[in-house]
């Protein structure tokens, strides 16, 4: 009933969706770094020219060059091996997790966001004085996983913390990094003596709209004022499918797996923090009947 689905089954059933049809976006991601990270290496040593960082590293005087790609292109690029390493490792774990709760094209939508929210943060620190060239899916990644301790922020995880693990709460641990980052944006970006190095202010540009991106798929929406309504007849509003709880008989096995290959479809296209909690109390049912 659940291992005979399509998604459950390593081998590709439809040769036409690609080589990476089947991968997780987080795959995807890591792969394209790599490779680019392969392909600037390969230049440097048998050219020694740095013509990927000329054309696709962010910086102020390449933004107004004209050079719009940069602002997403800047996160394929590594400085060396311990820079991509760490990178796709957090990448690996953070994005994995958050893939599990909002599915494969809301990770891609978050990591996306986060790389131009690390873009944006830079380039105003470059504004206050500060200048140089960006590289580095940091943004991205810290972004990636800013969201996914948002969305879980009342569990207790263990993390990893200058080589100890630590159990504490997620919310705990993303202000924690916020505050990290911020200090160090503060004393060693914005600083006259700063030579560089890390790029604290793509940190926190990631962390932000990895936090916006979590806040806006977890429901919450701003509320304004409503303006009084004079008509006069009223209507009944129609809600949402989300609104309203419906019950489905399940006593039966023939029921319980229509329900249930209903649920996982749903889990497939949108993640399983898009499942309510009747629709988990089902899953749980039926693994209890299995």
């Amino acid at each position: 009933m659940i291992y005979d689905r399509e998604y459950f089954n390593k081998a590709p059933k439809n040769i036409s969706r690609g080589i990476f049809g089947g991968m997780d976006a987080v795959k995807i991601l890591i792969a394209a770094n790599i490779a680019f990270f392969l392909l600037d290496l390969i230049i440097r040593n048998f050219t020694g020219s740095d013509v990927l960082a000329r054309y696709f590293a962010l910086s102020l005087d390449n933004l107004a060059q004209g050079k719009i790609w940069t602002l997403f292109t800047y996160s394929l690029l590594h400085e060396g091996f311990l820079h991509i390493g760490v990178n796709c490792l957090v990448l690996y774990f953070a994005g994995e997790a958050l893939e599990l709760k909002i599915g494969r094209a809301r990770t891609f939508l978050v990591y996306a966001a986060s790389v131009l929210g690390g873009a944006l943060m830079f380039l105003l620190s470059g504004l206050l004085g500060h200048d140089s060239l960006l590289i580095g899916a940091s943004g991205g990644v810290i972004g990636l996983l800013s969201a996914f301790l948002m969305m879980s922020k009342n569990e207790v995880m263990t993390f990893i913390i200058f080589i100890f693990p630590v159990r504490i709460r997620a919310w705990t641990m993303l202000k924690f990094m916020s505050a990290f980052e911020f200090l160090g944006f503060i004393f060693f970006e914005l600083a006259p003596f700063s030579s560089g190095g890390i790029g604290f202010s793509a940190h926190l540009g990631g962390i932000a709209a990895g936090c916006v991106c979590a806040i806006m798929m977890s429901g919450r929406r701003i509320s304004f004022p409503k303006m009084p309504n004079f008509k006069t007849s009223k209507k009944r509003p129609i809600g949402r499918a989300s609104d309203y709880n419906f019950k489905v008989d399940i006593s039966s096995e023939e029921n319980l797996r229509a329900e249930v290959d209903r649920i996982l479809d749903k889990v497939n296209k949108h993640g399983f923090y898009s499942l309510t909690d009747g629709e988990k109390e089902i899953l749980s049912e039926a693994n209890k009947r299995m």
